[in-house]
């Protein structure tokens, strides 16, 4: 048999571009717990672009862009962001309570891009949309806790 040497192979490359400042709209597609560098736990929830934006009409569609909640974090401002980012977010899904981060997982909804503050090459959302009428689901129905007493927490999976 012969050999295949790399230099026979037409190498395929597709350009990545930026993706521009815009509403997309958007499928929730991965929601999971992770651990930053510093021992922090997050939760990181994952949107697939789903349709071209109407501003270039050059379709975005299967990119994907990222946020993450800082749920557990020792600073409490960026608790607080986390908290008030997962409100807006539950509203634009409608959403009126989550138990867990998969609780999101395949909802639509717009999404507003643009520049990272801190970084401005780099993107991030800035603002979650309904993607048409919002119909509030029920907020799930807590566990079973054998008469214990809820922990009372604003979200159910920030548990000390």
């Amino acid at each position: 048999m012969g050999s295949i040497g790399l230099d026979e192979l037409t190498p395929t490359v597709e350009e990545f571009t930026e993706l521009p400042d815009g509403t997309y709209a958007a499928n929730i597609t991965g929601s999971e717990w992770r651990t930053s560098a510093a021992g922090h736990e997050y939760v990181s929830v994952e949107f697939t672009l789903s349709e071209q934006s109407a501003a270039n009409m050059k379709t975005y569609t299967g990119r994907k862009i990222w946020t993450n909640l800082n749920f557990r974090h020792p600073n409490e401002v960026v608790k607080e962001i986390a908290k008030n980012t997962a409100s807006e977010l539950c509203r634009a899904i409608g959403l009126r309570g989550l138990q867990e981060p998969e609780d999101v997982l395949g909802y639509n909804l717009q999404i507003k891009v643009g520049p990272n503050k801190k970084e401005p090459d780099r993107k991030e959302i800035k603002r979650y949309l309904a993607s048409g009428p919002v119909v509030e689901t029920p907020p799930p129905q807590p566990a079973a806790t054998n008469g214990a007493a809820p922990a009372g927490n604003a979200f159910p999976w920030e548990a000390a």
